[in-house]
């Protein structure tokens, strides 16, 4: 089904953009952003409708940040998408999970659409409890990797497939403890052809959540897991490989606010912290980091949302670290008087900086407190 858009752009010179799109009367959520072939966006995630249940979308923007096409995907039950990835020359792949077409509970799912949105293939993945994927990476043998959990046994365990091309499957495991629960947020195919898990698990008589990170060979088998406790609750939620090593970003404990702590940590190739970081570093200010990429120049990009001084809803956060400790280069926030978030952003040294989320200050509904999906291009201070 092809579907109209409200798209307000704001292009300048420098070929940034602001974005705020609406795709259903009710929530849009962006969970995933990649850029594709000439100087294009695409954006994946979630649209939701009083009509029918949730559905997964796509939208293509061009280099000015408009409206090229943009489909939803799925049937009458609750399907959705988590992440994408390009395939170049052929399209993408995108991953969440349906329940549209099976009579058990959610499976993960899997759609290849070509470079028009048009479905090349749907598949969906399950067993006897539920499943949904939520990141998808490739191996450079042109193989890819997709991370999930399953609530199998009245736990939640990560999960993880590799599969050829077609979305058939080579391997599949669940890791975790039958008396604990993990929950995934990422994961990401590493160069020696294994991959990193990252996310948190309940551990102890308190159930406390901590981060946790896990490293698989080529063949899912573990080489080493590390739990990390810091302060209150804490978890991982995205991963970037870089050099002889990893940078994880997520959330700390709350602060003396009340306010949760973003943080960035670089870890060995062996998942021992080499450098830590919180930020805001006071007490009167909070946020959470939820993406995190790797830039041509040795920084790292991390994005996800602020709170600043008393604020109830966040804004959009941007923060650029030096790769080597972790120091802060510079940071920006986006945002008017509602809630801003970027649940995902992708970099290149060419193209720059592209970045997806939720607004609802700028939403273009008839009412608020609804999420419209939320693109930003920047320059490489983070200018709009």
């Amino acid at each position: 089904m092809l579907l109209t858009l409200c798209a307000c752009v704001v292009p300048d010179l420098a070929q940034t953009w602001v974005s705020a799109l609406k795709t259903a009367p009710l929530d849009d959520n962006a969970q995933a952003v990649t850029w594709t072939d000439g100087w294009r966006v695409i954006v994946a995630g979630i649209s939701r409708s009083d009509q029918r249940g949730d559905d997964g979308v796509v939208g293509q923007l061009d280099a000015s940040g408009s409206v090229m096409w943009s489909f939803q995907y799925g049937g009458e039950a609750v399907d959705l998408f988590q992440t994408i990835v390009s395939v170049p020359g052929r399209g993408y792949w995108v991953a969440g999970s349906s329940n549209s077409f099976s009579d058990r509970n959610d499976e993960g799912w899997i759609v290849m659409i070509g470079r028009d949105g048009a479905v090349k293939w749907s598949r969906t993945y399950g067993g006897s409890g539920q499943e949904v994927a939520i990141a998808l990476s490739r191996w450079s043998d042109g193989s890819f990797l997709a991370a999930g959990r399953t609530n199998d046994f009245s736990q939640s365990h990560f999960l993880a497939w590799k599969m050829d091309e077609r979305g058939n499957v080579i391997w599949h495991h669940t890791y975790g403890i039958d008396t604990e629960s993990e929950f995934l947020h990422d994961g990401i195919a590493t160069s020696d052809g294994g991959a990193l898990l990252v996310g948190s698990t309940s551990y102890g008589q308190d159930y406390q959540d901590n981060a946790l990170a896990m490293k698989i060979d080529s063949t899912g088998s573990v080489e080493w897991q590390r739990m990390y406790s810091m302060q209150g609750d804490e978890a991982f939620f995205s991963a970037v490989e870089i050099g002889d090593g990893f940078v994880v970003v997520g959330e700390a404990g709350t602060g003396h606010s009340g306010l949760p702590r973003g943080f960035l940590a670089r870890l060995d190739t062996d998942g021992n912290v080499v450098w830590h970081r919180e930020y805001p570093v006071d007490s009167l200010r909070g946020g959470r980091l939820y993406a995190v990429t790797m830039r041509g120049d040795g920084s790292v990009m991390a994005a996800g949302e602020y709170f600043a001084n008393g604020a109830q809803t966040p804004d959009a956060w941007l923060i650029s670290v030096d790769g080597v400790d972790g120091e802060v280069l510079w940071q920006r926030t986006y945002g008017a008087f509602d809630l801003e978030r970027i649940e995902d952003l992708a970099c290149t040294s060419v193209r720059g900086c592209v970045f997806a989320g939720i607004t609802r200050s700028y939403s273009s509904g008839q009412l608020f407190n609804y999420n419209d999906v939320f693109a930003i291009r920047t320059d490489d201070r983070g200018e709009v």
